[in-house]
């Protein structure tokens, strides 16, 4: 992401169906689904989001993906 990519993610995801945002409870936004996390933004240019070991695997190396830190399941 470049510029102010943040604010053009946060618009997308909250186009989807059922996703709302709040406040991260370490700073920075937070998005759920339902009720629950489904990723968090930092700035403008991080976004930690929430999927299974499994598809963490299968996206990795076709897209700008790193492996938050150990035993934390975002990316």
């Amino acid at each position: 992401m470049s510029g102010n990519g943040g604010a053009s993610l946060t618009e997308e995801l909250l186009n989807w169906a059922g996703v709302t945002m709040h406040p991260h409870r370490f700073g920075g936004l937070e998005f759920q689904l339902n009720g629950n996390e489904i990723g968090h933004l930092h700035g403008n240019r991080l976004f930690d989001l929430l999927i299974s070991k499994t598809e963490r695997d299968r996206w990795q190396g076709r897209i700008i993906c790193i492996p938050n830190r150990a035993g934390c399941p975002f990316i």
